[in-house]
């Protein structure tokens, strides 16, 4: 897989030559996949399929095109992975999350030496928020591939030059117990994980595939490790 940039200032016309790129790969006989953030998907489809038939000068109020899809990272996954065992794993949204990550810590202040260990974030268990808070932190980790083992290693290495490493040491344990919970679900960062998995599996698959990346500010480390996968495969 080829890796291609375009750059520029915001005044430059980056859709114009995402579009053409497309059209080239749509001419070639490419199955397109162009990934975009879930929250401007239909902005950005719209706004593709607009370039497209500019560029094919038909002028019709309707356009369709074949071989293209516009999805988000997640929805990615939905198409490669709807039919695997992975992906019919119950789903954590935001709340259901944070209902488990309770559950969880509620199991771990029920252990007398745990809960000895676990006294600052004991002690912010009344506060308003703060398991909502604490599950989008241990759900973030993940999406940044940041294991409790990982976190443990941080700890042993350099705690006492840490600002908050009491905090991270709860945060570690917390984590651990979480990992083992979480494992049973379908989560963003698992199916993240288990869409990498299968791109690196079915390279043939994806031989006659080109994948393009708009509207992305950033990347999650999961999302980064995903796109560094495709870059090995055959895919353009």
């Amino acid at each position: 897989m080829t890796l291609q940039f375009y750059l520029g200032t915001a005044a430059s016309d980056h859709r114009e030559a995402m579009v053409e790129a497309v059209a080239k790969a749509l001419k070639a006989g490419k199955e397109v996949f162009y990934l975009v953030p879930n929250h401007v998907k239909f902005e950005a489809e719209v706004s593709l399929l607009q370039g497209l038939r500019d560029l094919n000068g038909t002028g019709q109020a309707q356009f369709a095109v074949s071989r293209l899809q516009v999805l988000s990272f997640s929805r990615l996954g939905w198409y490669f992975l709807k039919n695997t065992e992975a992906y019919q794993r119950p789903q954590l949204d935001r709340a259901s999350n944070t209902m488990l990550v309770s559950k969880v810590f509620s199991d771990l202040l029920n252990d007398d030496a745990t809960k000895q260990q676990l006294h600052l974030f004991a002690g912010s268990v009344h506060n308003a928020g703060f398991f909502a808070e604490l599950a989008d932190q241990l759900a973030e980790l993940q999406t940044g591939r940041v294991t409790s083992a990982m976190l443990a290693d941080a700890v042993t290495r350099g705690a006492s030059q840490l600002q908050d490493a009491e905090k991270l040491k709860e945060l570690q344990i917390v984590a651990a117990a979480y990992e083992n919970q979480v494992q049973r679900f379908a989560t963003s960062a698992a199916l993240l994980e288990e869409l990498t998995r299968w791109v690196a599996a079915h390279a043939d698959r994806l031989q006659n595939a080109a994948f393009f990346l708009d509207h992305f500010n950033n990347l999650s480390a999961s999302e980064f490790h995903l796109v560094h996968t495709m870059l090995h495969t055959g895919a353009t």
